[in-house]
């Protein structure tokens, strides 16, 4: 059985992926190169962007990987970045959390350097800087970027805010609303940009983004930060870890009916200690992989087993897993296998794996070497394996493409 331990490396997630327009944002800042190097990898099949060891953003042809261009500009850290929709064009993140979390780490002393830059890939400049603030999400159209904003609270209060991806204006702060927490939060647009769904640490808020009204807010803490959520393809209906306590549970709401409309209840395992004594365990979600246009998830849970739902079905006991969680799984487009990330630590020595497996039974394909994890529209799996960038099938786990970075492994800056 696992333990629930608040470790950045292994508990959070640390890696984007794009389910239905929006990005999945990393949970919190983890110590370590590879877990950087997680953060900061992208493939749009054209380019890939990542970090080097040197901490330098460089981009990559994705048919050669000859290294294009990198990009300057960041005092901080750099935390994260995203090739954009299209396809010229790189949003980058910087951030280095303060030691003082009760004010957003806002009055370390010193200035520091928390700001989103949009870069052109072609010429390498800065296209805009906003200071201040950290992203969430894209928008359906790829247009807007969602984010919030992180002055000191005693001068002005946090916002949740959507940007102008082609100037960096603000196109409108949502109002009446003040985010909580801001390195957890999840944003995720409906697929016909009408509402949006935003999770932070006091709970699951839906908005209507032509009238800027909340459409459902709902109050439910979690003990890592935000509470997961995601939304449906149909816009209407949305998923939540509502756990109550210890036990695991995941609600299904529907806008339309005002309420929940079902729950996913997850179960409890009785164990004995030494001396006789038993205890029930509640098993929770450890990591979540959403089927938005199934109305399903998967989920690895604390007993240690693999779990199922699907809208009507109800939960599945799939079957014991591994001896330890993913930090992140990935569903692929068309929802019929996901992917699983695992990291190990042993002193100062990091391993990763992934492993694939089928979305409807749980039941593993394959496993290989793995740090880094993107599904391509088309269902291209594409790995990153240390300095090497494998376009994997997903049937076998054999290579289909090998391409190795220039410059990935320099610690020369």
């Amino acid at each position: 059985m696992i333990s629930m331990r608040c470790d950045a490396t292994v508990c959070l997630a640390v890696l984007l992926s794009l389910v239905a327009g929006g990005v999945r944002a990393p949970a919190a800042p983890s110590s370590g190169y590879m877990s950087e190097s997680r953060r900061c990898f992208d493939c749009d099949g054209r380019h890939f962007v990542g970090l080097t060891q040197s901490k330098k953003l460089v981009v990559w042809d994705a048919l050669t990987g000859r290294a294009i261009r990198t990009l300057d500009g960041f005092q901080d850290p750099i935390y994260l970045a995203m090739l954009l929709p299209d396809g010229r064009s790189v949003l980058g993140q910087s951030f280095k959390l303060g030691t003082d979390s009760t004010t957003w780490g806002t009055t370390e002393k010193g200035r520091p350097d928390r700001s989103m830059r949009l870069w052109n890939i072609d010429s390498g400049k800065v296209a805009w800087r906003i200071p201040d603030s950290l992203f969430d999400a894209f928008s359906a159209d790829g247009r807007r970027v969602y984010g919030v904003t992180i002055k000191a609270p005693r001068l002005e209060r946090p916002k949740l805010v959507c940007w102008d991806l082609r100037t960096g204006a603000p196109a409108f702060t949502m109002p009446n609303f003040v985010p909580n927490g801001f390195l957890s939060n999840i944003a995720e647009e409906s697929a016909d940009g009408q509402r949006l769904l935003y999770s932070d640490q006091s709970g699951v808020t839906v908005f209507d983004l032509k009238s800027r009204e909340k459409l459902a807010n709902i109050r439910s803490t979690h003990e890592f930060g935000a509470p997961p959520a995601a939304l449906l393809g149909n816009g209407d209906t949305f998923f939540y870890d509502s756990s109550p306590g210890e036990q695991g549970v995941i609600a299904l709401y529907s806008l339309s009916q005002n309420g929940i409309v079902d729950k996913a209840t997850f179960p409890s395992e009785r164990l004995t200690l030494v001396g006789g004594q038993t205890f029930l365990d509640p098993w929770r979600p450890f990591a979540i992989g959403w089927l938005p246009r199934s109305e399903g998830f998967v989920s690895f849970c604390t007993g240690g087993h693999w779990m199922s739902y699907i809208k009507g079905r109800g939960l599945v006991d799939r079957g014991k897993g591994g001896t330890s969680g993913p930090h992140d799984i990935i569903v692929s487009p068309d929802e019929q296998s996901f992917v699983a990330c695992y990291s190990t630590r042993q002193g100062e020595k990091e391993t990763f794996k992934i492993e694939a497996y089928d979305a409807e039974t749980c039941k593993k394909r394959w496993e290989r070497p793995g740090m880094g994890i993107k599904f391509l529209p088309n269902g291209q799996l594409v790995v990153l394996d240390g300095d090497a960038v494998v376009f994997v099938d997903m049937a076998s786990g054999a290579a289909k493409r090998t391409i190795r970075l220039e410059g990935f492994l320099s610690k020369n800056d």
